[in-house]
């Protein structure tokens, strides 16, 4: 009798398993939206919205659970929706945006009072995501779902594969550009990261060659970069995250506009603060000696605002030049019309040429009338000067007898 009860309390056991498996798409029994096609014909039970802590960490729902949401070739045509988030306000949604993409999905779905469009320009602007394809479903009750598909820049995908150690599920083009990546950065090994990131930037403006001709394949994305040499502003994005990825920088992609059009550029933390690099404007810089500026390297927003229009960050950056500036790293930033001219002599001491940031905003000065009155032994200057909005130049000048 005993091994009878025994039988049937093991067989109770795994009929529950099979019954309650969290895993299991196959839910029509669950009250709820069933599936897409039958979206407007069924009287949903939706679920009550729940309000979230801002940065709470959101634990995946029964729907979540049911789909591999980080599958590209997941059918999105059939999938069943009970258990899909319940948002309320833009804020609960950017949170739960956050919470999606650091867990690699490729498909969102959530459900959002009816009233409510999210911005889905944040994506563009807060992630390594190039695309969205969005869903929307008719409403239900005052409520409608939602959905998107992402797609991820190269970098990003690479990236994840390291991380999770799959290299072998990437395509040929990204594992080239893997490769290829890996092969400049043994060049660099023992630098510090500050001497890292600077020479990934210089090696990113000098391998890419700006390109926007649409008839190229890959202009958009690091393998475009790295192998062909030809690239669009992603490309160039594209390039320096990966390559800051793999070195272990906290970087990514920014979208603005930039002369009136879309354009693309990273941010990259360094001690803890948001800074901007533009590796297609350094690139665009006639630089005379290098072949490309630094003007754009490690910029706070003061310099990159000047000339790019962002609609929204999703990260608060430093807002004036400090150590992470290349020019002021070098002792070669000048505040005022006072220090423009110390930063001249200092240089004149040691060297017959150099170069200058200037910020304007604190009054305007001539080098050549500085010379004038310091001409440190030699007899003639000769000074170029690179405006940059209405606050910045960039003075470099040549000495001589």
């Amino acid at each position: 009798m005993k091994l009878l009860n025994i039988l049937l309390l093991f067989a109770a056991a795994i009929w529950a398993a099979c019954a309650f498996n969290p895993f299991s798409p196959d839910i029509s029994d669950e009250p709820g939206v069933e599936s897409v096609s039958d979206y407007t014909e069924t009287e949903a039970d939706f679920n009550t919205p729940v309000s979230y802590d801002e940065g709470e960490v959101l634990e995946e729902t029964y729907f979540e659970l049911c789909y591999d949401l980080t599958d590209p070739d997941l059918d999105t045509s059939s999938l069943k929706f009970k258990g899909v988030k319940a948002l309320n306000t833009e804020d609960e949604w950017k949170t739960y945006m956050d919470f999606c993409i650091k867990k690699g999905y490729v498909h969102i779905f959530f459900e959002v009072p009816e009233e409510m469009t999210p911005d889905t320009d944040y994506f563009l602007n807060a992630y390594d995501i190039t695309a969205v394809t969005i869903y929307t479903y008719p409403p239900n009750r005052g409520w409608k779902i939602m959905g998107y598909t992402l797609t991820y820049t190269y970098a990003h995908d690479i990236l994840n594969a390291v991380k999770n150690n799959s290299l072998d599920r990437l395509d040929a083009k990204k594992l080239a550009a893997y490769n290829a990546a890996q092969s400049f950065l043994s060049t660099i090994e023992g630098l510090s990261d500050y001497e890292k990131e600077l020479a990934i930037h210089n090696y990113v403006c000098e391998k890419i060659t700006y390109s926007k001709d649409e008839a190229l394949s890959d202009i958009t994305n690091c393998y475009g970069g790295l192998i062909n040499g030809l690239g669009n502003c992603q490309a160039y994005t594209d390039t320096f995250s990966l390559l800051c990825g793999l070195e272990g920088f906290d970087c990514g992609r920014a979208a603005c506009k930039a002369d009136g059009t879309d354009h693309s550029l990273n941010y990259i933390v360094i001690n803890g603060g948001y800074y901007f690099v533009d590796c297609t404007f350094d690139d665009g810089i006639s630089d005379p000696d290098r072949g490309y500026g630094l003007f754009y390297f490690n910029a706070p927003y003061d310099i990159i605002s000047a000339d790019h229009v962002f609609s929204e960050l999703p990260f608060e950056p430093v807002y004036t030049i400090d150590e992470a500036n290349w020019y002021y790293r070098n002792g070669l930033y000048a505040a005022s019309p006072e220090l423009l001219e110390q930063v001249y002599r200092n240089i004149a001491a040691q060297s017959s040429q150099g170069e200058i940031l200037f910020n304007t905003q604190c009054g305007t000065a001539s080098l050549t009338d500085i010379f004038t009155k310091f001409p440190c032994g030699y007899k003639r200057i000769s000074v170029s000067k690179f405006t940059f909005g209405e606050s910045y130049e960039i003075l470099k000048f040549s000495l001589s007898q």
